[in-house]
C-alpha cells in the first residue's frame, strides 16, 4: 500500500512572516517554563552535566527572563515607531532600506513589504539630488563626517507616482547587530510650505503694492497665482455692480508675452459673451475645469487667445456681491482644493489692495484736480511750473511759456442764466482747452473763470499761434442747457518762463498782466508779455 499519498509537503513561512509572528507572540507561565527547561537542559550538556541542577535552572531563568524583557522592549519600541506621526525609515551603509513604518507609507505610496530592500535612490530621492547623495554617504563612510546627520534638513523628495514635494528630515547614525544603520525620521511638510508660500507672496505684493500702479499690482498677483498654482496663463476682471458687466483688466506676464495677443484691456462686455469660465459668476462659486476640451457648453475662443487646456477660476465677494474674478489656467495637472485656496487668498487680497489703490487715487485727484472741471488745481498747477522752471535752470537751451485765460463777460451768463449754466460753460471750456493739449502741457483751473496754460518747449510765437486756435474754437462754443444757449468768447495773456525767474508765480503774474491788456483792449483776443 503506498502511504505517500498521505503526505504533503508544505512550504515554509516566509522569514518576514515568522519574524512577525514571533515579535508578536507574548509566553505565558506555561510557555516560559519550557523554554526555561529546555535552556536549562542545554546548560547542563555544556557542562557534561556536572553543574548543580539549580544553578543550570537559575542561569537558564535569568537568561529567558533577560530575553524576554529585550523582546518586550523591542515590542513596544516597534509600536512606538508603527505608531508614530513621522514616517520612519531605515538603511544600512548600502542604502538598502531595512526599516519602513506605516507613515513611510502613507508619506510615500510604498508599502513596507514593497520598500525593504530596495534603495532609499530609487524610493524617496529625485533624480537630481541621487549623485550629491551617493557621494555624501561615500565621504561619511570615509571620514565619519556629514553635514546631514543630527541636523533638521528641508528638501524635496519623490513619492511612488514620482510627485516631488516637501519634507522635514532628521537623520541618525545607528548600528544593529554590529553593522553600521541609519534612521531618518520623515515629516511631509508640503501644507505647511502652501501656506508660507502664500505668506511670501502676500508680503511680497503689499511691498509692492506701495509704489507700483493698479496694473502693475494686478499683473504681480496674476504671475504669483500662476507660480504657486504652476499655471501658465491667468487674467484678473472686475466685475460691475450690475452683476453682468465685465471690464476686463490684466493679464499674467506669461500670457501676454507667450500665449495671448488678442487684446482687450479697458473693455466691458456682457457676461453671457464670456467663455465657460463665467459659470463661476453665475454659480457664485469656484469652479475648476480640468478637462476643458470636453466642456459641452465652451465657446471658440477669439483671435490670439490662448489656447485653454484646463483652467481654475474664483470669485472675489465684497458685501454678498461679486466683485472681481481671478482666473489661472494650463497648469500641467489636474487643479485641486489646495489650488483653490491659493489662488482664493491671493485675489481677495488683489482686491483689498486695488481698492486701496484706487481709494489713494480719488484721494491725489481730490487734492490735485478741480472738482468741477476736472483740470489741475491752482495748488498742482503751479507746483507743474515750479518743476519746468527747474528744467529750465538745468537745460539753458529750452523755452516755455505760460497762458492765463479769463472768460469774457462770465458773470453776465450767470446772471443770465443761472450757476447751472455757468458751470456747464466752465465745463466745456476746460473740454476744449483739455482737447488742444499735448501729453506734455499742463491745464489749470486757477480762479473762478480763469485758467492757465503750460506750454514746455514753446516760444511766444508757438504759444501765441495755439492761443489764437483756442480763442478762436471758443468762439464758435455753443452752450445749452435748459433750453437757454450762451455764446462764449476768451481773452488769453502770453509770457515766456525764464530760467531768472526767482520763482513759477513770477511768469505767472507777467502773463495775467497781458491778460489784463488784452481785456482793456477790447476782450476776446491775445496779447504777449513784453520780453
Amino acid at each position: 500500500m503506498d502511504n505517500t499519498s498521505d503526505t504533503r509537503i508544505v512550504d515554509p513561512p516566509p522569514a518576514d512572516a515568522c519574524a512577525e509572528a514571533f515579535a508578536a507572540w507574548i509566553p505565558g507561565p506555561k510557555e516560559r517554563n519550557d523554554m526555561i527547561n529546555v535552556a536549562a537542559y542545554h546548560i547542563a550538556q555544556r557542562s557534561g552535566f556536572k553543574s548543580d541542577p539549580r544553578d543550570c535552572w537559575a542561569a537558564a531563568e535569568a537568561q529567558i527572563d533577560l530575553m524576554l524583557s529585550l523582546k518586550e522592549s523591542q515590542a513596544k519600541l516597534q509600536t512606538i515607531v508603527d505608531n508614530a506621526l513621522d514616517a520612519v525609515v531605515m538603511i544600512d551603509s548600502d542604502g538598502i532600506i531595512t526599516g519602513w513604518n506605516p507613515q513611510a507609507t502613507k508619506i510615500f505610496g510604498w508599502t513596507k513589504n514593497e520598500a525593504l530592500g530596495q534603495t532609499i535612490e530609487s524610493t524617496i530621492i529625485p533624480p537630481r539630488y541621487r549623485e550629491a547623495h551617493r557621494r555624501g554617504m561615500s565621504r561619511y563612510l570615509a571620514t565619519g563626517e556629514g553635514p546631514f546627520l543630527n541636523n533638521l534638513i528641508d528638501i524635496q523628495a519623490i513619492d511612488r507616482e514620482g510627485r516631488e514635494f516637501h519634507i522635514e528630515l532628521t537623520i541618525i547614525r545607528a548600528s544593529s547587530k554590529g553593522k553600521l544603520e541609519f534612521s531618518a525620521f520623515i515629516r511631509d511638510i508640503t501644507g505647511r510650505k502652501r501656506v508660507e508660500n502664500v505668506q511670501a507672496a502676500r508680503i511680497r505684493l503689499m511691498e509692492y503694492a506701495s509704489s507700483h500702479t493698479l496694473k502693475e499690482l494686478l499683473v504681480a498677483t496674476l504671475d504669483e497665482a500662476s507660480a504657486l498654482t504652476e499655471s501658465t496663463i491667468g487674467f484678473y476682471h472686475f466685475l460691475e455692480a450690475d452683476q453682468i458687466t465685465l471690464s476686463l483688466q490684466a493679464w499674467s506676464t506669461r500670457t501676454t508675452s507667450e500665449f495671448c495677443t488678442a487684446k482687450g484691456e479697458g473693455s466691458h462686455y456682457n457676461i453671457d459673451a464670456a467663455g465657460v469660465w463665467v459659470e463661476c459668476i453665475r454659480a457664485r462659486r469656484p469652479v475648476i475645469h480640468n478637462d476643458y476640451a470636453s466642456l459641452p457648453d465652451k465657446k471658440g475662443l477669439p483671435p490670439g487667445h490662448a489656447q485653454v487646456l484646463r483652467e481654475m477660476v474664483v470669485p472675489v465677494f465684497r458685501k454678498g456681491m461679486i466683485v472681481a474674478v481671478l482666473g489661472v489656467g494650463n497648469k500641467a495637472k489636474p487643479y485641486v482644493e489646495y489650488d483653490l485656496e491659493t489662488v482664493s487668498l491671493l485675489a481677495d487680497l488683489a482686491w483689498d489692495l486695488a481698492e486701496s489703490k484706487r481709494l489713494e487715487a480719488e484721494l491725489q485727484a481730490m487734492a490735485t484736480t478741480d472738482f468741477l472741471t476736472g483740470l489741475f488745481n491752482r495748488r498742482h498747477f503751479i507746483a507743474r511750473m515750479e518743476d519746468e522752471l527747474a528744467r529750465l535752470n538745468r537745460l539753458d537751451t529750452q523755452c516755455a511759456s505760460v497762458l492765463m485765460l479769463d472768460l469774457d463777460h462770465f458773470k453776465d451768463i450767470n446772471d443770465t442764466f443761472g450757476h447751472a449754466m455757468g458751470d456747464a460753460v466752465l465745463k466745456h471750456f476746460a473740454n476744449l482747452i483739455q482737447g488742444e493739449l499735448r501729453k506734455i502741457d499742463t491745464g489749470g483751473r486757477v480762479g473762478g473763470e480763469e485758467f492757465a496754460i503750460l506750454l514746455p518747449g514753446a516760444d511766444t510765437a508757438a504759444a501765441r499761434a495755439f492761443a489764437e486756435r483756442l480763442r478762436q474754437k471758443v468762439s464758435e462754443m455753443r452752450v445749452s442747457q435748459e433750453g437757454h444757449i450762451a455764446t462764449v468768447a476768451v481773452s488769453i495773456g502770453i509770457a515766456a518762463m525764464k530760467a531768472m525767474d526767482s520763482s513759477a508765480d513770477t511768469a505767472l503774474v507777467r502773463a495775467d498782466k497781458a491778460l489784463y491788456r488784452a481785456k482793456s483792449a477790447g476782450r476776446n483776443r491775445v496779447e504777449v508779455a513784453a520780453d
